[in-house]
């Protein structure tokens, strides 16, 4: 089964604070997994404390900053309730601004779900590439970064490298910070490299994980026994 995208959406704060909340929408299918990117901009360094949706926990996977000027983290949830739930986020500390971008796929390996994840920064540069990264052909390789801005000049849409869908992307600002980010997703190969160039110099910081196809939704259930998950 391959790795479908189902939808993507997004929230962002408008205040300092440790709280964003925004509604997400599962559409069903197989197989389901959902990734949430957050990203953070504002000067201190607590990390993401939950993130659940629908209530349920969502399982820490990778993060990565830039000292303490912007940080971004990943999340993730097996078999996420279908229909319209909320995705909640605390954070450890008081940030300027909290964004993120809540993605659905479908046909993803319960089992063994992603690749190790791949981190990449670029201080001061008007583009970044980060790779490459080792996937494997039927796998979806998602990509998120974030970059701090000084103004609140043109996002990350159409800036994403070549082959690669963007998924969502976005700028917010709070009181004289401003911060863009921008998800996309790539067809896995043997070595993949995922880049954005927006064009203002500035510092980023970057993740990609491969998303691995299921087998055609045989779920482990111990004791030698399978099963198969109906979604």
């Amino acid at each position: 089964m391959a790795v479908a995208f189902d939808v993507a959406t997004a929230g962002e704060t408008s205040a300092a604070g440790t709280t964003l909340s925004f509604n997400h929408t599962n559409n069903g299918g197989s197989d389901r997994f959902l990734l949430v990117c957050v990203f953070l901009r504002g000067g201190v360094s607590g990390a993401v404390s939950t993130v659940k949706y629908g209530g349920s926990d969502l399982t820490y996977m990778d993060w990565n900053n830039s000292g303490t000027t912007i940080r971004l983290e990943a999340w993730k949830l097996l078999t996420p309730a279908t229909g319209t739930n909320a995705v909640d986020i605390v954070t450890a500390d008081t940030w300027q601004i909290i964004a993120a971008t809540a993605l659905s796929y479908t046909g993803v390996d319960l089992n063994d779900p992603h690749t190790s994840p791949l981190d990449g920064a670029a201080a001061n540069s008007n583009a970044v590439s980060t790779g490459p990264y080792t996937s494997a052909t039927g796998q979806k390789v998602i990509d998120m970064a974030v970059q701090k801005r000084d103004n609140d000049a043109d996002g990350f849409a159409g800036n994403a490298g070549a082959g690669q869908t963007v998924r969502n992307s976005g700028s917010a600002t709070s009181s004289t910070q401003w911060m863009h980010w921008g998800v996309s997703e790539k067809d896995g190969a043997a070595s993949v490299t995922m880049t954005w160039a927006p064009g203002q110099n500035n510092v980023w910081s970057t993740l990609m994980v491969g998303l691995k196809p299921s087998a055609g939704g045989i779920v482990k259930l111990g004791h030698g026994m399978i099963g198969r998950n109906w979604g």
